[in-house]
């Protein structure tokens, strides 16, 4: 009865089995597709950061922009009180060498001997140092305002180079977007699929869990069937033994 008994057990076991065949491949499957998707959320991840870098990158070329507008407008203003102070200055100039112009005699600058309109000097007139004070500030304006749009050309050249390495990177997850509104998209089209993306992970997930407790069943089955093996030639040794004796 004992035999009977664990030979019934050993065929259900068995019968078990059968049915968790291939179990191993199947979980190997899901530990691959588990490291795509390790991969893909990865690759997903990494274009939001360089889409959210670009962005930053253009909130940065905006600020810069207006600087440039402020200092130009520094720059056009001093740059105008200079050249009027410097056109009152030379008015001046020409207003203190008529003073010396006598009638007859010819004027060193255009040789004429005949002086009906003299030029008058300006109590506004600005000295030579003050002039040359405008001129300085004049010009630190005009370097000031250089320096801040050689930093906008070279963030917009920033700019567009990251954008084409975005765009490059872009196109290979999401082909069936136009280029021409990748980058507009690109923010909804990467949330949608890291979305799909953790779906996918937790339903892969669950899925493993499920076949690693069936694995560790199989094992189970296998031992107790071993076990039953030893048992059940264990009871055909001692049935033999038993036979001997009778003869």
């Amino acid at each position: 009865q004992q035999k009977e008994d664990s030979l019934e057990k050993r065929k259900k076991l068995e019968g078990e089995l059968e049915k968790l065949e291939g179990l191993e491949l199947k979980l190997a499957a899901c530990g691959q597709e588990a490291k795509q998707m390790d991969a893909l959320q990865t690759a997903l991840e990494g274009l939001k950061e360089d889409f959210d870098g670009v962005f930053s990158m253009k909130k940065e070329s905006e600020e810069l922009q207006k600087s440039f507008l402020q200092l130009q407008a520094a720059f056009e203003s001093d740059n105008r009180s200079y050249m009027e102070h410097e056109i009152a200055f030379f008015r001046e100039q020409a207003g203190l060498m008529a003073e010396g112009l006598k009638e007859g005699e010819p004027c060193p600058v255009c040789g004429s001997t005949v002086h009906p309109d003299k030029a008058k000097t300006s109590a506004g007139a600005p000295s030579e140092a003050k002039l040359n004070t405008l001129k300085q500030t004049a010009e630190r304006s005009r370097q000031k305002m250089q320096r801040i749009s050689e930093q906008v050309k070279a963030k917009l050249a920033e700019i567009q180079f990251a954008e084409k390495h975005l765009e490059q990177r872009a196109s290979m997850h999401f082909s069936d977007i136009s280029k021409d509104v990748l980058l507009l998209q690109l923010p909804k089209l990467t949330a949608a699929a890291l979305a799909g993306c953790l779906e996918r992970r937790e339903a892969n997930k669950a899925e493993i869990e499920g076949l690693e407790k069936k694995v560790s069943f199989k094992i189970r089955c296998g031992e107790q069937i071993d076990a039953l093996e030893s048992a059940i030639l264990g009871v055909q040794e001692r049935t033999g033994f038993l036979e001997q004796e009778k003869i």
